[in-house]
């Protein structure tokens, strides 16, 4: 083979793992996004949401915030933090705010494979049923 063969046949194999690890989990979540905007979102509200707790420090303060000002949020957990804080994330409940996963241990979505962090979404969604809490945020 020559050069410019094994150039084409490189710069095409290029694509297509571009195509597939970029292009289609970003067409995808703007499709995802949109849909469940047009379906929950009402224009005379403000959505607070919290990310990447329970953190036992600033997450219980939070709550004593929210309750004192009588705010509902939506706090999307990490699984992994919800074997240190399953208190916190029961007082989460109890205080009638809404949950969701962040995944199992948030894992960057656009730096590793798109099963990889399938996987970690699921786990996190293990992780909040595991407990008790229904979701289907994430």
């Amino acid at each position: 083979m020559d050069t410019l063969s094994l150039f084409v046949i490189f710069a095409i194999t290029f694509f297509c793992i571009a195509v597939i690890h970029i292009g289609i989990p970003y067409v995808l979540r703007n499709a995802i996004a949109k849909s469940v905007l047009r379906q929950r979102v009402r224009n005379d509200k403000i959505y607070l949401t919290f990310d990447d707790g329970p953190d036992p420090t600033s997450t219980p303060l939070i709550l004593d915030t929210l309750k004192k000002n009588g705010v509902k949020a939506t706090f999307f957990v990490i699984g992994e933090a919800l074997e240190n804080t399953p208190d916190i994330l029961r007082r989460i409940h109890d205080e009638g705010h809404s949950i969701g996963s962040h995944s199992q241990i948030h894992t960057h979505a656009w730096r590793t494979l798109p099963w990889t962090s399938y996987g970690d979404i699921r786990k996190g969604m293990a992780s909040l049923e595991k407990r008790g809490i229904e979701s289907n945020l994430w």
